[in-house]
């Protein structure tokens, strides 16, 4: 189809549709741009998805919603974007799928168009059941220069089970929401390194619940840790729930966040200080 453009919302909803996806389904279509929706809510669906399903798509942009809802498993395919330079949605992408297995380091790396990853893996069961995917790829995130927003990217994924790598963000210099990004994320685990989400030359606007519910990250708070979040007006609920931070609260752990507005719930239910 060398005129085809979009295949927005293609199958969406289509609750009978059963069996896999054709391997090639849209590859080597030259003008496809839009492909939002389109497998969104085909519980019927089985297996996973093709690697070679977007090849040669050079134009294709958005993909939000694709596969969202549907009853797609297996692992995620790590070249499912690798001829699609200019992609720039993928928000939703396997949101409530049964998506599997590690986090391959290439999956996004070095996307200089893409702008959203909201809720990508949001209640999948990246991880797995076996405690032997136990390092976040450091590079994971590396290269997206143009990455605004990461909202609840990683939120109910139970099953991960990894520590967090120093400068997961440090490319992403246009980033500015990451609400959500980790909420309930049980199995991350070990101590808190001062630059996990510092950013060269940038700071965040929005981290609501950034780590809430991550009960196995333990020790301290280092006390430069919220140098990133300087411009952030609402931090409730950062660390709610990580009943295994320990140790005094820092002094000036605040002190730069001159915007500040709400702290609500910020270490509710921690080992940190003293809480009630």
């Amino acid at each position: 189809c060398p005129n085809l453009t979009s295949v927005r919302g293609a199958f969406l909803s289509a609750y009978g549709l059963t069996g896999e996806i054709p391997a090639n389904l849209f590859a080597n279509n030259p003008q496809l741009v839009n492909v939002s929706d389109c497998f969104s809510g085909t519980r019927g669906l089985s297996g996973s998805v093709p690697g070679n399903l977007f090849a040669n798509c050079p134009k294709l942009a958005n993909a939000r919603w694709c596969f969202e809802n549907s009853g797609i498993g297996g692992n995620i395919p790590e070249n499912l974007f690798a001829n699609c330079p200019v992609i720039e949605n993928i928000g939703y992408l396997f949101s409530n799928t049964q998506i599997s297995g590690p986090l391959p380091a290439g999956f996004i790396k070095n996307k200089k168009s893409l702008v959203n990853v909201d809720r990508l893996f949001e209640n999948c069961n990246i991880g797995g059941e076996e405690d032997n995917f136990n390092e976040f790829p450091a590079d994971f995130f590396e290269g997206l220069t143009a990455l605004q927003s990461a909202n609840y990217c990683f939120s109910g994924c139970r099953n991960i089970k990894f520590t967090l790598p120093a400068g997961l963000f440090k490319d992403c210099v246009n980033l500015k929401s990451i609400d959500y990004l980790f909420y309930n994320c049980k199995g991350i685990r070990g101590g808190l390194n001062s630059d996990i989400f510092k950013i060269n030359g940038n700071t965040y606007t929005n981290a609501m619940s950034v780590l809430e519910g991550c009960s196995g990250i333990t020790g301290t708070i280092p006390a430069d840790f919220f140098e990133p979040f300087v411009n952030v007006k609402d931090l409730s609920g950062f660390f709610s729930g990580c009943a295994g931070l320990t140790g005094e609260i820092p002094a000036a752990l605040l002190q730069n966040c001159t915007n500040l507005i709400y702290a609500n719930r910020l270490f509710k239910g921690t080992g940190l200080g003293k809480h009630r």
